[in-house]
């Protein structure tokens, strides 16, 4: 189930991304917790609806995504399975500089 939730973030990354930027992923184990992290360049995220973005079927009001599919499902569902076994999805975000999404998990959900 956490594979899901970043495999949702990881393609999230690329969708939002342009051509041409960047997405990494790092992961670590520390302190008993998995973290998983997932940034981009891509077109980021209002301050304002950074916590919306996890709300079910909520999609962001920029016109640059107007093109881009999705069904506000995603990230909703992600969060939402990680908290059911202990853990959480932060969002830092900029726009026009990109987002980091970073799961964290307990060791023995992971």
């Amino acid at each position: 189930k956490s594979v899901m939730a970043a495999h949702n973030l990881l393609g999230n990354a690329l969708k939002y991304t342009p051509a041409g930027g960047e997405v990494a992923v790092r992961a670590g184990f520390e302190n008993g917790q998995l973290s998983v992290e997932v940034a981009d360049n891509g077109i980021g995220i209002k301050s304002e609806e950074q916590e919306l973005v996890f709300e079910k079927f909520y999609r962001a009001k920029d016109r640059r995504i107007a093109n881009i599919t999705g069904t506000g499902l995603g990230l909703s569902i992600a969060r939402e399975v990680v908290r059911m076994h202990g853990g959480d999805i932060r969002l830092e975000s900029q726009v026009d500089k990109g987002s980091t999404f970073t799961m964290t998990l307990p060791a023995k959900a992971a």
